[in-house]
């Protein structure tokens, strides 16, 4: 019976999971510095951790599902979200806590941030303005829209705590005198950290601002209300676009799911011009060139890589925004997902188109898993296309780090240098240029995400997973960098070696799996927690602008400090655990070959009456160490893994689980 409990327990703290800002309670006051002798896991050691379990794109989708299904029906149960919601309007709530005089209570319901301050987040969307590029906009999906006003070096949120946190995609308005409008869309359909399968991280509609950025208010027209039911096309908006050559009318466009709208009066009112919801493309895409030419990109497949027979799907071209030519090129595929548009600035009738392939994953017949088509209209002849498909990154390396690898066309950008139509920055997992719009297989590089093609280590002051980003206003060689780690800059993207700085200074829009206090130390302002696709860290410090340090790389997951902060347990994805000390560390996780044990993130928890005892949530059963602080630990040169003093218990195995 306590075993089943024990498992009740491990399994509800998986449910707990933190995402988003990191805040803590006003009275919790700062201590003393701890934590700060715990040594990290070695980079040498995080990487190979990385290498053993490699990328999965599917395991985050997987272990949500797992964590949300009923295991009798194998379904989200329905209807789930009206009762989490009935069940929080019966949360206690700070008004009501005034009104009875509960003063302790009232305190602890006064919070302030904690950050990370120095650690960024997924960045779905990012933008320069262009009367101003001292100011930046930047956003994610569950981040919230944020902005600067000295270019990175500082950040505020401006989505206030009322409205929808969702920032899929991000527009201004360029024409002289309305630069101070701007939209950004809402809504994911696939990939987001906090969905599973049967629940996506929906939006409600389009934003605007009129104030550069400061402040924003829905769209009237595009939204419903409810965001927790799929009921509107714009409940997923994969891109906003302005017309910078319309001097008469406030045109502008979204590609959401089913198609394109457009809107000629600022996003009063709204036309559907390409496709149609629901019969239309699941993932589509727009740009406008800065002589007014609209291109829509719409996929052919559903978005599980099904077929889907969608209307008005493939490439098509408009000067007017409702006369439309279908240029999609001979030889295209018959079976596409995902395609993004590139236009060269300096070249209106030049354009690239990047395509997630039939497959939907990568494969060693590159035309079939990623291709990158070229465009050069003449007008008069109409489409010219050249296929560079085949002159795409193939890197000898690491299953999924060598050939190009969009995550299921998740990470996918494309930008072209202002002032050459054949400079790409193209952006995958990693992100790479080219200097001949990818003609040949020898004028590109790799220039951010992994180091290099045989490593899973980080490129210097970069990440992995590439979303958004744009060169400079004025500036051809800066180029800024929006991915999972948040905001980088580079001064010069021709350089031989790309040389990239961090611009995470308040951009807190990291998403936690966990955190942990040390519930030994009473008043300690100590705190650590495991970060979406950025790590472990921890801060030492109760104020919400001091840097954190990273102990632990890969996805950060569960963490738990003990023994009055001598030691520390982290873990990153699929299991992989390591015990701190402040001058030690060891490797002690459950046998690694048993890798159908473990999910994608793996809760455990130390017995609080004995240090010595961990227990662990692996797949279908809750596994003990009998003795975690015997484990033998090394200083550093040598990574030690072991399986000893682990048992499973049996008692607490449930079948259907996996």
């Amino acid at each position: 019976m306590k075993q089943i409990r024990l498992l009740q327990f491990v399994m509800a703290a998986a449910v707990a999971l933190c995402t988003m800002l990191l805040v803590v309670s006003s009275s919790h006051r700062h201590h003393a510095v701890r934590y700060r002798g715990l040594m990290p896991v070695p980079e040498q050691f995080s990487a190979s951790a990385m290498y053993e379990v490699g990328e999965d794109a599917e395991a985050r989708e997987r272990y949500e599902w797992t964590r949300l299904h009923d295991p009798a029906t194998g379904l989200i149960p329905p209807d789930i979200r009206r009762k989490e919601l009935e069940f929080a309007k019966t949360l206690p709530v700070k008004d009501r806590y005034i009104e009875l005089g509960k003063s302790a209570a009232t305190q602890a319901l006064t919070w302030t941030k904690r950050g990370p301050y120095n650690v960024g987040g997924r960045t779905r969307a990012f933008a320069i303005d262009a009367s101003n590029t001292n100011t930046l906009l930047a956003g994610g999906v569950s981040g919230g829209m944020w902005r600067s006003i000295d270019g990175g070096t500082s950040w505020s949120k401006t989505t206030v705590a009322s409205s929808l946190h969702s920032v899929s995609c991000l527009a201004q308005d360029t024409r002289t005198g309305k630069t101070g409008t701007w939209y950004y869309g809402t809504g994911e359909l696939v990939g987001n950290s906090s969905s599973g399968g049967g629940a996506s991280y929906r939006g409600d509609g389009v934003f605007k601002s009129t104030d550069g950025g400061a402040t924003w208010n829905i769209l009237t027209a595009t939204s419903t209300g409810v965001p927790q039911t799929f009921d509107q096309t714009f409940d997923y908006v994969w891109n906003v676009a302005t017309n910078p050559a319309n001097a008469s009318q406030d045109e502008v466009y979204a590609a959401t799911i089913g198609g394109l709208q457009r809107s000629t009066d600022g996003g009063a009112s709204w036309t559907t011009v390409r496709g149609g919801f629901p019969s239309g493309s699941r993932l589509t895409d727009v740009a406008v060139s800065s002589t007014g030419v609209v291109y829509y990109a719409g996929s052919a497949l559903d978005v599980n890589g099904a077929t889907w027979n969608a209307t008005n799907q493939g490439i098509w071209r408009s000067t007017d925004g409702t006369t439309w030519e279908n240029i999609t090129p001979a030889g295209f595929p018959a079976s596409y997902s995902r395609i993004v548009i590139g236009i060269a600035p300096s070249d209106a009738n030049t354009a690239y188109f990047f395509v997630q392939g039939t497959s939907g994953t990568n494969g060693v017949d590159q035309l079939n898993s990623h291709q990158l088509w070229k465009l050069t209209y003449v007008v008069g002849t109409g489409a010219s296309w050249s296929n560079r498909s085949l002159n795409l990154p193939n890197e000898s390396g690491l299953s999924g780090n060598a050939i190009i690898d969009t995550q299921g066309g998740y990470d996918m950008v494309l930008r072209v240098k202002p002032d050459d139509a054949n400079f790409l920055v193209l952006g995958a997992i990693n992100l790479y240029r080219s200097t001949d719009g990818f003609a040949s297989t020898t004028n590109w590089k790799r220039i951010g995400g992994y180091s290099g093609p045989t490593t899973y280590a980080g490129y210097t002051n970069h990440h992995s997973d590439q979303h958004s980003g744009m060169f400079k206003p004025g500036a051809t060689t800066v180029y800024y960098s929006g991915n999972d780690g948040g905001v980088q800059i580079t001064n010069d993207v021709t350089a031989t070696t790309v040389a990239w700085t961090s611009l995470n200074n308040g951009y807190v829009t990291s998403q936690f799996y966990t955190v942990a206090l040390d519930h030994g130390t009473n008043g300690d302002a100590s705190i650590g927690g495991g970060l979406q696709d950025n790590g472990t860290w921890q801060a030492t410090s109760a104020s919400g602008t001091d840097a954190w340090t990273r102990l632990f790389s890969g996805d950060g997951a569960y963490i738990q400090f003990f023994d009055g902060g001598q030691y520390a347990l982290v873990s990153s994805q699929q299991g992989n655990t390591y015990l701190l000390g402040s001058t030690d560390f060891a490797k002690v996780d459950p046998i690694r070959g048993a890798g159908a044990y473990y999910q994608f993130i793996n809760p455990f928890v130390i017995d609080p009456n004995n240090n010595s005892i961990l227990y662990m949530l692996c797949g279908s059963a809750v596994w003990r160490n009998n003795n975690l602080l015997g484990i033998p630990r090394t200083g550093g040169g040598v990574n030690i893994s072991t399986s000893v003093n682990w048992d499973s218990l049996g008692t607490t195995y449930l079948n259907g689980i996996f």
